[in-house]
């Protein structure tokens, strides 16, 4: 009896120290799992071809709102490990923007803010082992190309 006893005070313990789940954290939780789940679907895949035959991957998110008003223009940036010319997923791994629990692609951000997002590549080829000489040169001509890439888009 006093095993029975003490298993229903445990349990009553328990089911009180429980804090109710709200329906918008769940949502949230199931929104971002599939946009997570997804994503490399949502960034489409493309590149820019430069009059000079420089050719610039990238991705490309646009909101599934259209709207009559101009919708923002995000671009991110990646770091010096995600340099390449796959477009593959690891330019936007790391993206907190697009990767975590403040994703702007998940519909409820969307709602909320919604923009296109621009994760452009950066090529790998064109820098010393030390990642140093030409590079400024290299980033202010990446940045001119995608400089006008934008309206196009």
């Amino acid at each position: 009896m006093k095993n029975k006893n003490l298993i229903i005070v445990i349990f009553i313990s328990f089911c009180c120290s429980c804090k109710p789940v709200k329906s918008s954290t769940i949502t949230s939780e199931i929104e971002l799992k599939s946009v997570l789940e997804n994503v490399d679907s949502l960034l489409i895949r493309n590149a820019y071809k430069a009059t000079n035959n420089l050719e610039l991957p990238y991705r490309l998110f646009t909101p599934s709102i259209h709207q009559n008003k101009k919708i923002p223009l995000v671009i991110f940036l990646h770091g010096r490990g995600e340099r390449g010319t796959e477009n593959g997923a690891r330019i936007y791994r790391n993206a907190g923007i697009i990767m975590n629990e403040n994703s702007l692609i998940t519909p409820q951000s969307q709602a909320n803010y919604p923009c296109y997002i621009l994760v452009p590549q950066c090529s790998n080829k064109t820098e010393n082992k030390n990642g140093q000489n030409g590079l400024e040169i290299h980033q202010k001509h990446h940045l001119k190309v995608w400089v006008k890439m934008v309206p196009i888009l």
